[in-house]
């Protein structure tokens, strides 16, 4: 799949009350983890560019309404997506990126910050297992637990996934979010 570039002011949304799930888990001692059959994990290495990031972010997202990082600020993405806290793996598939996964590494945690997949890739049961890679690689950082949060915007099953993965909620809150609505 090609990654859809994406022009901010060509998005109409509406602004929506949403919940929030907030779920940790302690780190588990990192084991050896294998990812299905012709997929790998690829370090994006910096620098990373914000309209590359923007694409990719987008071409996994754009189902789930993630906008948030459509409409930051250039600076202020570059300096999320690079700075050294920041490790972003591209999951690839018989060398086509399908999706990835953002971590960064906090001073008590690592935060799960993106995970997902392209929407043609979703379905094949990856989902548990690229979620078993990622909680392990996080459990390398040697920080004592790995956060994340999902909201009633993503996947409908998101939630579940992760509480069946060990992760627990911690808290909710209910913020106003943007919805894509063209």
């Amino acid at each position: 799949m090609s990654m859809k570039r994406i022009n901010p002011a060509t998005i109409s949304f509406e602004e929506i009350p949403i919940t929030v799930h907030y779920l940790e888990q302690p780190s588990p001692t990192p084991s050896v983890v294998t990812l299905p059959e012709n997929v790998s994990a690829v370090l994006w290495s910096t620098p990373r560019d914000v309209h590359e990031y923007r694409s990719l972010y987008y071409s996994v997202g754009e189902k789930w309404n993630w906008l948030d990082r459509i409409f930051m600020e250039d600076e202020a993405l570059n300096e999320a997506i690079n700075n050294d806290q920041t490790s972003i793996y591209l999951f690839q598939y018989l060398g086509e990126t399908i999706g990835y996964i953002e971590l960064v590494d906090l001073t008590d945690a690592v935060e799960i910050q993106y995970f997902g997949l392209f929407p043609e890739h979703t379905g094949k049961g990856w989902g548990p297992a690229l979620l078993n890679w990622v909680i392990n690689k996080a459990a390398g950082y040697g920080k004592p637990k790995i956060q994340l949060n999902t909201c009633s915007l993503d996947h409908p099953k998101a939630l579940q996934v992760y509480k069946k993965a060990g992760f627990v909620e911690i808290k909710q809150e209910f913020p106003i979010r943007k919805r894509r609505i063209n």
